[in-house]
């Protein structure tokens, strides 16, 4: 649907790529270490963080 906005993650061993796709197009992207050697809730944090910097209110989706 035109203005929806969706965000694809690709997550690596030791970096997370974040875009967001509205009309076949990438509109923003992100890109941060992962702390691979942390705990699991420290990883989860830094996937949400790189998420949060392109995350607007058109957006209606988020895969990997």
């Amino acid at each position: 649907m035109a203005g929806e906005t969706i965000i694809g993650v690709d997550l690596g061993g030791t970096k997370v790529s974040v875009g967001a796709v509205a009309g076949g197009e990438v509109r923003r992207m992100a890109r941060s270490d992962v702390p691979s050697e942390e705990a699991a809730d420290v990883v989860l944090a830094s996937i949400v963080d790189t998420i949060t910097e392109v995350f607007d209110p058109s957006v209606v989706g988020i895969g990997c």
